[in-house]
């Protein structure tokens, strides 16, 4: 008896075989019955009744498991197709026939719990096929599992389920959809609030090229939703053109978990959200993340935590908005993970209106850093740029470090946002080769046909002083190889957010050759137009900066000449500029004795503080009957007293040296000349006469003698030009109506 049951049993159960009958069967499951048939033909289908497969009489519903069977190809002719669950068995495919990009994305839709791809779902091979996957299962969760193939368009949750939606994804998953132009697009979308995406362990989760994920269809705008992605496998952004934007709008979040096992890789923009969204995003990386691109990361209160590693590698581009910047390591800063890894050749740019520190994580070397702060960013660290330092909003306080602009590297500022901050500095190292144009951006042009070879430029923001005097808050030290017989014009250029309250009418170029202690007023023309002031002529480059001419740092001696008159010595002094000057003294030593002695009733009154040009003269009533020199004796203010460089005068020894009663204009000698030259010249009769020098452009650099002067004597003029840059000069005589002009040459 035992053995007839079992019988009928075996009998009954192959019968059902025989008859198609799957084992677990619900009534109304449909399964494919055509090869190559549409989802939206009825004749595509057999359904279930409860007892045998029959020919279907409707298309499948949102309560009607379908199973793609082995051997059936099915194509989605048409959006909205529903199901439950959705089962594609090995050998099965499931598929629209068109490929990507179109704007005809047909959608599948899962009401259930599960989809099972044993089979292909989509096209695996570029571009992809059109059909996408979409969960109506309202607030429920929907498992993607299988051996197969899912190659979907896109994913997304269907817009009618209010409460969302969680999908699983437990094998691996390829992602086609690149917008309807194929320039991008969002290919894992949540659409709706409440949204939760999981990528299990051991599965990776890839993206056509300019596919992307994001809360709503822009692949970078804020949306007021809702969304968690949990990734505890591979998410592959990689390709270029990829993003992952986590902006969520007003009262909102978007949340990024990086599970222990999970990573994450972008290949362009990493989208956070900013302070104008007026929502929170939430990133925690137990894993792995790396940005190939931009990271936006520019609210200053979003911070990235976890036990994992953020990774941004060669030419991505790090924004940030926080107050302590990046740090190294430590519970601070925009990115708190446990691992921080920040490339020597990536880009870092400080945006906002919160007061950031850089952070001691910014790399002592970076290819470009961009400051655009309204409230300043101060550097926490000496670092070099090999890129761009860009200057858009604010200021960059250098806060005592120094930044170094590499042999290529430019400094970008604009109008009142410069580098600055005292004490501090930005320098460079250049091979300057004939120069022409604006150093690295730093500020100083320098243009000259010599070769000035390896050239170190130094901007500081220090102020420079002279006594009670200070300069503006910027001055530049050229140090070349090569620092002779330059012919250089220089443009020293300045930034109206440093003038130190000085009138920028006012301004005035001097010249320091000991590294700031001693100053020498240089004549040049002042731009206010485009902040310059432009000096010809320049021989020796070295300390520069800029001060109120009226309150200059020195007292500047243009010249200083000895002439006999009636054997008596009649000296004549130029003044470029004084400070605080009380007066002159005259003093003598003849015959190179070691004493010198002050000339009775010598002292001639300056003119305090003053930037225009001063003549001075001064006759010694005793007779020359010695060679003599002659030296002046300066005082200031505050009795602080500085000698000038001696002048020699000579007497003449023979009647030969008695001149013709004629107007003659010697040339100088020696010439060229370095620093000293003298200069002789007689008049024909008794007349005023000035002798004065000009540089290559026309300007009168100093007087020589301006007095009456008789005829039948020498008038020898003793002209000293370490004031002065190497080049070409002019000296022009002028006595009554006759005139007559020459050429020297200062070479140093």
């Amino acid at each position: 008896m035992k053995t007839l049951v079992r019988f009928l049993a075996s009998a009954n159960l192959f019968a059902a075989l025989a008859m198609g009958v799957a084992l677990g069967q619900e009534t109304g499951d449909y399964r494919s019955a055509v090869n190559g048939g549409n989802w939206g033909t009825v004749a595509t289908w057999e359904r279930y009744d409860g007892a045998a497969w029959i020919a279907a009489t409707t298309t499948p519903g949102a309560s009607n498991n379908v199973t793609i069977r082995n051997g059936f190809n099915v194509v989605v002719e048409a959006s909205a197709k529903n199901c439950k669950n959705l089962t594609i068995e090995s050998g099965a495919t499931l598929a629209t026939g068109l490929s990507l990009p179109t704007s005809s994305i047909r959608y599948v839709r899962i009401n259930g719990t599960s989809a099972v791809f044993n089979g292909s779902f989509g096209n695996p091979v570029a571009p992809g096929d059109a059909v996408a996957l979409e969960s109506a299962n309202n607030g429920g969760t929907v498992t993607i599992s299988g051996s197969g193939t899912f190659a979907p368009s896109r994913v997304r949750v269907n817009s009618a389920v209010a409460l969302g939606s969680t999908i699983v994804f437990d094998m691996n998953t390829s992602f086609f959809y690149t917008g309807s132009s194929g320039t991008g697009g969002v290919a894992l979308y949540p659409q709706v609030d409440n949204c939760t995406f999981t990528l299990n362990a051991g599965r990776t989760m890839t993206f056509a090229d300019q596919g992307s994920v994001s809360l709503g269809s822009s692949v970078n705008a804020p949306v007021t939703q809702n969304c968690t992605f949990n990734i505890n496998g591979t998410m592959d952004l990689s390709q270029p053109n990829c993003q992952l934007t986590l902006r969520a709008g007003t009262g909102k979040a978007a949340t990024l978990y990086v599970g222990g096992t999970g990573s994450v890789l972008v290949g362009r923009h990493l989208n956070t959200t900013t302070v104008a969204d007026a929502g929170t995003t939430v990133m925690v990386i137990d894993g792995s993340i790396t940005v190939n691109a931009d990271i936006n990361l520019t609210n200053p209160s979003f911070a990235v935590t976890g036990s994992g590693t953020f990774n941004v590698p060669s030419g991505a581009t790090l924004k940030l908005g926080h107050t302590d910047g990046i740090t190294s390591t430590g519970s601070t800063g925009q990115i708190q993970t446990a691992t921080r890894n920040f490339s020597t050749s990536a880009n870092y740019s400080y945006e906002g209106t919160a007061a950031q520190n850089t952070g001691n994580g910014l790399p002592s070397t970076v290819n470009n850093l961009t400051i655009t702060d309204t409230n300043n960013v101060y550097l926490t660290a000496s670092t070099t740029v090999n890129g761009t330092l860009a200057v858009n909003a604010g200021d960059l306080y250098l806060n005592g470090n120094t930044v170094t602009l590499g042999p290529t590297a430019t400094l970008a500022e604009t109008d009142g946002n410069t580098v600055g901050g005292t004490p501090g500095s930005i320098t460079t190292t250049r091979t300057l080769t004939a120069p022409s144009g604006n150093i690295g951006g730093m500020g100083i042009s320098i243009t000259s046909a010599a070769d000035l070879g390896s050239t170190t430029i130094t901007r500081g923001h220090s102020l420079q002083t002279n006594g009670t005097n200070f300069s503006i808050y910027r001055y530049f030290d050229v140090t070349p190889t090569n620092n002779t017989g330059l012919n250089a014009t220089l443009a020293f250029k300045y930034d109206e957010s440093e003038l130190n309250s000085i009138t920028e009418a006012n301004l005035y170029l001097f010249k320091s050759t000991d590294g700031g202690t001693n100053w020498t007023g240089v004549l040049g023309t002042l731009d206010m137009a485009s902040n310059t002031i432009t000096v010809a002529g320049v021989d020796g480059l070295s300390r520069w900066t800029a001060a109120d001419a009226n309150a200059p740092l020195p007292v500047q001696l243009a010249s200083f000449t000895g002439t006999i008159v009636n054997s008596r010595v009649k000296l004549d002094w130029t003044t470029i500029s004084e400070v605080n000057n009380y007066g002159f003294f005259v003093q003598r030593r003849i015959n190179g004795l070691v004493d010198w002695v002050e000339v009775e009733n010598s002292f001639v009154a300056g003119h305090g503080t003053t930037t225009s040009q001063h003549h001075y003269t001064f006759t010694d009533n005793t007779l020359l009957t010695a060679s003599t020199e002659y030296r002046l004796k300066q005082v200031d203010l505050d009795r602080t007293v500085h000698y000038s460089e001696p002048i020699r005068v000579d007497r003449p020894t023979s009647v030969s040296e008695v001149a013709p009663k004629q107007f003659t204009l010697s040339q100088n000698y020696p010439n060229p000349f370095n620093p000293t030259t003298t200069i002789k010249f007689t008049v024909e009769k008794t007349a005023h006469t000035t002798l004065s020098m000009f540089n290559m452009i026309g300007q009168q650099v100093a007087t020589l003698f301006d007095a009456t002067a008789e005829p039948g004597r020498y008038y020898s003029v003793k002209f000293d030009g370490k004031s002065l840059s190497s080049g070409l000069y002019f000296y022009k005589l002028v006595s009554g109506a006759r005139s007559d002009i020459k050429k020297l040459v200062l070479t140093k």
